[in-house]
């Protein structure tokens, strides 16, 4: 089942406005966080499809993990027992197409099996199974993420935050990182075409996090050193979103990143 709404672009407040597109899920997002890193653009560009250009702020290329507790479900329809609910962990990261900003997931670790297998079935993000344990609280939380079979990945770290989110300020680099409304995924068949999808919901207002990172490999697959402290990272209580279904994207052949990545 799918709602109808009219948009295309953003507003001043980052919410996607005037243009046609077809909501299909609706989510809840709930204890987020966010790990953002500096990296070099030349590790990313052999994961990322040649019609994307790597996006960078003030000449440097960014990847994020993001872990959160998730609740999802049709529009129209109620949540269902056992597929609806599950812990996410992605990494991703920063990109445009056609001067349109938006955020590449490399990875996706999920712990409802039933669920990721649907989400495979339906979209072309690449969730895989992973054991995950998250413990959130008012003012920290703990995550431990451990997928054995091959590439064998692993993560433990904890955090601190503030118990609410400031009002949303004027950081550059966290409405960089944070106010995307877009994401591309190449079709698992066919990895040379591009789709994206659109997600709409309110500006982000999140609060400073201060993390101990015990372990991360997450990268290691991608060429990409992250078992180090993040340079930033955030936390969120909760958002809620609508996201379309993924669709074919014109692209241009190849993309041109900038000189100063």
């Amino acid at each position: 089942m799918t709602s109808r709404f009219t948009i295309a672009g953003n507003d001043s407040s980052g919410l996607p406005v005037a243009g046609d597109v077809s909501w299909t899920w609706r989510q809840v997002w709930r204890d987020l966080l966010f790990l953002h890193w500096r990296v070099a653009a030349v590790d990313l560009r052999p994961h990322i499809p040649p019609a994307l250009t790597i996006d960078a702020l003030a000449g440097e290329a960014w990847v994020s993990i993001v872990l959160f507790r998730l609740q999802v479900a049709p529009i129209g329809l109620p949540s269902v027992p056992g597929f609806s609910s599950l812990v996410e962990v992605n990494l991703r990261t920063y990109v445009t197409l056609n001067d349109q900003p938006g955020i590449y997931f490399l990875s996706i670790h999920a712990d409802n099996l039933a669920a990721l297998s649907l989400a495979r079935l339906l979209t072309p993000l690449p969730y895989a199974w992973a054991n995950i344990r998250y413990r959130p609280g008012r003012r920290d939380c703990a995550c431990k993420l451990r997928r054995l079979t091959a590439p064998a990945e692993e993560l433990s770290v904890q955090a601190e935050f503030a118990a609410a989110a400031p009002a949303s300020g004027d950081d550059p680099l966290e409405s960089w990182l944070l106010e995307r409304y877009r994401a591309f995924a190449p079709p698992r068949h066919s990895p040379a075409l591009l789709q994206s999808a659109v997600v709409a919901h309110e500006p982000w207002k999140v609060s400073p996090a201060r993390v101990e990172l015990q372990l991360n490999s997450l990268g290691g697959r991608f060429g990409l050193a992250l078992d180090r402290p993040p340079d930033a990272a955030h936390f969120c209580q909760e958002m809620a979103a609508r996201f379309s279904r993924f669709e074919p994207c014109a692209a241009p052949p190849a993309a041109r990143d900038s000189p100063y990545c």
